[in-house]
């Protein structure tokens, strides 16, 4: 019996991942393998960073195409990425300016600009999302001139990224690259992060796009997750959760509400709720309410993680050699085992300790000796793992919630750090697998073709 095989995209801020799943129907074993993939970062460009679209594109459609020759089974492909950036399009899917990546400093601007005219407590109020400079909002506000030109001349659209590269994986698939545009709309999970989504349904706030200042008919009508988003020569292409941490909530078992840390360059902890959470406490500890795949909402907290430390991987390697992540972490866990403690979510701290001579100033280490910077990296990772598991200690304490914690993401691979958090919080986590993205994406396929998730029994090959 032919496995029934389906693709995950996993489009991360540092790599590109192309992941097949395979299930044997009988046995309801799903093996899971990467096939292919590529690291990429934003880059200066013009005084904007942004993201090496062409790069990506060509890859994809590549790796898409050879797929198809290989793989002629394949049924379905999903795609999961970051939150909050977007790429304008015309009406053949071709992008029409550059992606500008959440880092640049444009959403500040607009975040300033906006709430002039809409308070952020209303903002909050309407859409559920913590206020932040990365939010799209701001980045249409300050993109809004340009984005007014381009609708003069083009039947524009500002595509999410889930979206831009699902249309992109369908025209591989047909044969004819950036020919058409196979995606109509925008899907929600992914939707969520833009704030401009009003909470608890599929439309965008009207009193929000209007301060944006950008033409209203640029952004796409909102569609939900689990469906067909488009079919193109035996391929279906699914709403697979759109969002990554929202796929990884996915694959975690039983119902809500239940608890997650997804570790990775960010740090995203949240709790699955039926309801939004908008009450005045929830938004002074900052908590942003994300739709979640099957329903519901993840009262999240957005949080500073590994990218702290993947930023001076450079700077180590040049000084230790081609170490790998592994091995970093392994040598720092090794070394003086009385870490300081020290802030790494506010901005300032995070400019101390971007780089390696910096990190060591900051933490008082003279750096004559090898040592001084493995206990530098360590006190790093431990002061990451306080952050977050008090930062959880206070959502759970906001939500009554005193169930399982699950731990997906690089982070798990990290014993210094998931064993700092198990010490803080008094509780063992529950480590799901450091793929918890693909593994939500590919379940929400095989849920929207008729399986049952709950049966699927998931091995990484």
């Amino acid at each position: 019996m032919d496995p029934v095989t389906k693709i995950a995209l996993d489009v991360g801020s540092s790599s590109l991942r192309v992941m097949m799943g395979q299930l044997d129907k009988s046995s309801n074993h799903l093996t899971v393998q990467e096939i292919d993939r590529v690291a990429h970062q934003p880059q200066q460009v013009d005084g904007q960073f942004r993201w090496d679209l062409e790069r990506l594109t060509t890859f994809v459609s590549q790796s898409l195409t050879r797929l198809k020759q290989e793989y002629p089974t394949i049924s379905s492909v999903g795609v999961d990425t970051w939150g909050v950036d977007y790429v304008v399009v015309n009406q053949h899917g071709r992008p029409l300016k550059p992606a500008v990546s959440y880092r640049d400093p444009r959403g500040g601007r607009g975040r300033a600009e906006l709430k002039e005219l809409v308070s952020e407590p209303d903002q909050y109020q309407i859409t559920g999302i913590l206020p932040q400079d990365i939010n799209t909002i701001y980045q249409l506000r300050a993109d809004r001139e340009a984005l007014q030109e381009i609708t003069q001349d083009h039947d524009a659209k500002a595509l999410l990224l889930p979206d831009f590269f699902s249309n992109l994986c369908a025209a591989a698939w047909a044969g004819v690259p950036a020919e058409s545009l196979y995606i109509d709309g925008a899907s929600r999970c992914i939707s969520s992060t833009t704030g401009l989504l009003q909470h608890g349904n599929l439309a965008w706030a009207p009193a929000l796009v209007k301060a944006t200042g950008i033409p209203s008919m640029i952004l796409p009508p909102v569609r939900d997750e689990l469906q067909v988003a488009a079919e193109v020569d035996g391929l279906q292409v699914i709403r697979a959760g759109s969002h990554d941490t929202a796929c990884a909530e996915f694959a975690l078992p039983g119902e809500s509400p239940r608890c997650l840390v997804s570790s990775g360059s960010w740090c995203v902890v949240s709790i699955t709720l039926d309801k939004p959470l908008i009450s005045q406490s929830a938004y002074t500890l900052g908590v942003t309410n994300e739709a979640a795949v099957g329903g519901g909402f993840r009262a999240s907290l957005n949080l500073t993680g590994w990218w702290l430390l993947q930023q001076l991987g450079p700077e180590i390697r040049e000084r230790f050699g081609d170490l790998s992540w592994g091995e970093i972490a392994e040598r720092a866990a090794a070394s003086a085992t009385d870490s300081p403690v020290f802030e790494v979510q506010t901005e300032e701290a995070q400019q101390l300790i971007s780089t390696l001579p910096g990190l060591l100033k900051h933490l008082g280490f003279a750096g004559d000796q090898d040592e001084d910077y493995w206990q530098a990296i360590r006190a790093l990772v431990v002061s990451m793992a306080h952050s977050h598991a008090t930062s959880l200690r206070q959502l759970a304490q906001l939500c009554d919630f005193t169930g399982a914690i699950y731990l997906v993401g690089g982070g798990s691979h990290n014993r210094l750090y998931t064993e700092t958090m198990e010490q803080i919080l008094g509780t063992k986590l529950t480590k799901i697998s450091a793929e918890g993205s693909t593994m939500g994406n590919l379940l929400a396929q095989y849920t929207v073709a008729g399986f049952d998730k709950s049966a699927i029994k998931v091995e990484f090959i």
